[in-house]
């Protein structure tokens, strides 16, 4: 359990978050608003926001796996029997203090994870049915089969 006190740095602060879970927080959150904000007009950049967006995730997956102590979903991913009791400490004006993610923000890193992966997965398979993206293949929008056919006929005599 990560309840406080826990060291302070010198400016008094408690550090929690490792140089690389801070850099991906705010990555996401500007490549997140750059997709977003491109979505009708520059779709190539949305789309290169997105997968940024989505190597952004399995990065924090992975660093949730083998990553600092407070960066591990083990540090902050707990039950549904422990979000309902912090919950519940919420309406009692008294509730636990965690050092780092709390029960209920603990369920939001998983719930938004799985959230922009599907988000992700579903815009590539839409550039995909479009002819465009990493799975993209011939015989789609941007490889029409009569540009296949030409490819693998032989030359007319």
């Amino acid at each position: 359990m990560n309840t406080f006190p826990s060291k302070q740095n010198a400016n008094g602060g408690v550090p929690v978050w490792d140089p690389l879970v801070r850099i991906f927080h705010w990555s996401l959150v500007g490549f997140f608003m750059l997709a977003w904000l491109t979505e009708d007009e520059l779709q190539g950049l949305h789309q290169w926001s997105g997968y940024a967006v989505a190597g952004l995730v399995g990065f924090r997956v992975i660093w949730g796996l083998i990553g600092t102590r407070h960066a591990r979903f083990s540090d902050f991913v707990r039950g549904p029997r422990e979000i309902r009791a912090y919950l519940k400490t919420l309406l009692t004006r008294h509730p636990r203090h965690y050092l780092g993610h709390n029960p209920a923000g603990g369920a939001m890193v998983v719930l938004m994870l799985v959230g922009l992966s599907a988000l992700t997965l579903t815009g590539m398979m839409l550039a995909a049915a479009d002819g465009s993206g990493p799975w993209s293949v011939p015989g789609s929008a941007a490889f029409p089969s009569t540009m296949s056919r030409r490819c693998t006929s032989s030359s007319p005599t």
